[in-house]
């Protein structure tokens, strides 16, 4: 079988091997380069993922996540991780917690509110060993908290980074 294609430069047919298909070669009528394509009936076809499977696997990933926030609620009694009502939370809205606090500082940091995220940055320095293990928490789960969730990943790891010096 031979391939058949136009020469881009001069407009020449040029008739070259099978087994040329897919590489550079050169028109023997100007001698510049020509892409020899590859037939479309011999291109192989790539099956792409359904989205349906991804979306089943965003959907286990918050699940996980709301879990693991569930545990972390009740082990810690950080109220920043509770999605239900606690007399825990009920006393903590006198004094937020760390890590509630760090979410205030990146929420203002998306908002651009950087007399806010200042003020948070002094609330944190107060709680300095607490704030960079709470850092690291945040720094390590793959999935924000769900008041930060809009923020794209690496801005979010570069808050992170921005508030731990910071300290």
């Amino acid at each position: 079988m031979q391939i058949q294609i136009h020469c881009p430069s001069c407009g020449r047919t040029i008739t070259f091997a099978r087994d040329a298909a897919g590489r550079q070669d050169r028109c023997p009528a100007c001698g510049k380069g020509v892409y020899v394509p590859i037939p479309e009936n011999e291109l192989d076809v790539l099956p792409l993922a359904s989205d349906d499977q991804d979306l089943i696997h965003e959907a286990a990933l918050q699940a996980e996540r709301r879990a693991m926030d569930r545990l972390l609620a009740r082990e810690e009694g950080n109220s920043q991780y509770s999605s239900t009502s606690t007399a825990a939370s009920a006393e903590s809205t006198s004094e937020p917690t760390t890590a509630q606090i760090i979410v205030a500082y990146l929420a203002a940091m998306r908002d651009s509110n950087l007399e806010r995220a200042e003020a948070c940055i002094a609330r944190l320095r107060e709680r300095r060993a607490d704030t960079l293990t709470s850092i690291d928490r945040l720094a390590a789960d793959q999935i924000p908290p769900a008041a930060v969730q809009n923020i794209p990943p690496g801005v979010y790891h570069g808050f992170l980074r921005n508030l731990r010096s910071s300290l």
